[in-house]
């Protein structure tokens, strides 16, 4: 593989076609079942094939992507190439080395297409985009420079709203020749954003020595059943609680006071929107993400392939105290900033409901009786000593004249 000089580079780049890579975001709440299509995306560095002609030849050429997404280096591969390919095809994915031996192979795993034989996909649903791949796998020769495959997918059976899950199925941990980085929601048939969402559990990583026992961590904490009563005045003004992180990315959990001022768990905070993501990932993450959670696709250096501990991007001891505010509509509390250790931290008592109040709503219900005769509720305490049988004698003729009269009612 040869690197292109400068000149070279800024002459093909002149007629690179103009477009957009696929938008990606993270899921932070339930999520539409048209996303039915989950890729295990691999670690590795993100690259573009573009197959086209350069000089007279037709060429299939490697555009290295940096951290901004822009092309910082173009490589001729040396990859037999098809003519129809050469009219302009490009794709999108990760590359990954597989060592065996004394040989490494560079595999290029297609994430995307945006061009095929010069057809522009921006419009295409992912099945279009697929049949396109599926064209170019049985026109693609194989080449020993690099080996171009496909990444795993599977089928997303669910009815009504979900929430994206972060662990891979156990027939796909099974069927794995590569580390996965994250699992990405896509739509078959409609155009929509792919979903990424963290793989927490790296149970796939087959470098591993099975007799070195992976450390699994996570926040242990004691919980108690309340039941939460939003009307109360509190969830009408700034609360401060203690707040800690997840392993699961955009998971943060909060904290009040209870007894004798021990902490106890109320809940998980609402992340509801990129901006509070990326503020809560400065303060407990240790990871690219936290100034672009774009960059969720990037690959990992070195040292992340040799730390496999699960809390190796997160700090799980560290506490903060911060100012929340109520969103009434997901029925969360948001964090918004951090607050000096001083500041007085909500009681629980302020949240949930009270049980005297339970026990004085139950007292009063108490008081109530249920007539079955006219299918009615009384209150025992009537002052005026009548009941509606009273009434009933209207109806009665015989009984009319023995009804009391005003003048024998005291006051």
């Amino acid at each position: 593989m040869q690197e292109l000089s400068q000149a070279d580079f800024d002459n093909i780049m002149d007629r690179y076609p103009s477009f957009e890579l696929s938008y990606e975001t993270i899921s932070h709440k339930k999520v539409s079942p048209s996303y039915n299509i989950c890729l295990a995306i691999p670690h590795g560095k993100k690259f573009v094939l573009w197959y086209t002609f350069y000089g007279t030849e037709n060429v299939c050429l490697l555009l290295h992507i940096n951290k901004d997404k822009k092309i910082s280096k173009i490589v001729n591969t040396g990859i037999n190439t098809n003519q129809k390919l050469c009219l302009g095809t490009i794709l999108y994915g990760s590359m990954i080395e597989e060592t065996g031996g004394d040989n490494s192979k560079n595999i290029f795993v297609i994430e995307d297409a945006y061009y095929y034989a010069g057809i522009s996909l921006k419009k295409c649903n992912f099945r279009e985009r697929w049949d396109f791949i599926y064209q170019f796998m049985t026109l693609y020769k194989r080449h020993n420079n690099i080996a171009i495959t496909l990444p795993l997918m599977w089928e997303n059976k669910v009815e009504g709203e979900f929430e994206c899950s972060p662990i891979l199925p156990n027939s796909i941990q099974e069927k794995l020749g590569y580390i996965v980085h994250h699992i990405q929601y896509r739509s078959f048939k409609e155009v929509m954003p792919y979903l990424n969402i963290l793989v927490t559990r790296k149970v796939n990583l087959a470098q591993v020595v099975k007799s070195q026992p992976i450390k699994t961590v996570g926040p242990i904490f004691d919980t108690e059943t309340f039941i939460y009563d939003y009307s109360r005045p509190q969830y009408r003004y700034p609360t401060v609680f203690q707040v800690s992180a997840d392993l699961q990315f955009d998971i943060y959990h909060l904290f009040a006071f209870g007894k004798n001022g021990k902490p106890v768990y109320y809940g998980v905070a609402g992340i509801p929107n990129y901006k509070i993501s990326i503020f809560m990932n400065s303060l407990f993450r240790k990871i690219r993400e936290n100034a672009n959670l774009d960059a969720i696709e990037e690959s990992d250096d070195e040292e992340d392939f040799q730390d496999i501990s699960e809390d190796k991007y997160v700090d799980l001891n560290k506490v903060v105290l911060m100012e929340c505010t109520f969103h009434t509509k997901f029925k969360k509390w948001v964090p918004l900033r951090i607050v000096d250790n001083y500041t007085k931290i909500v009681h629980i008592t302020r949240l949930i409901k009270d049980e005297r109040d339970e026990m004085h709503n139950n007292s009063s219900r108490d008081h109530l009786h249920y007539d079955n005769n006219r299918n009615r509720v009384h209150n025992n305490n009537n002052k005026n000593g009548y009941s509606h049988h009273e009434r009933n004698n209207n109806r009665n003729p015989q009984y009319q004249n023995r009804r009391p009269s005003q003048n024998f009612i005291r006051k």
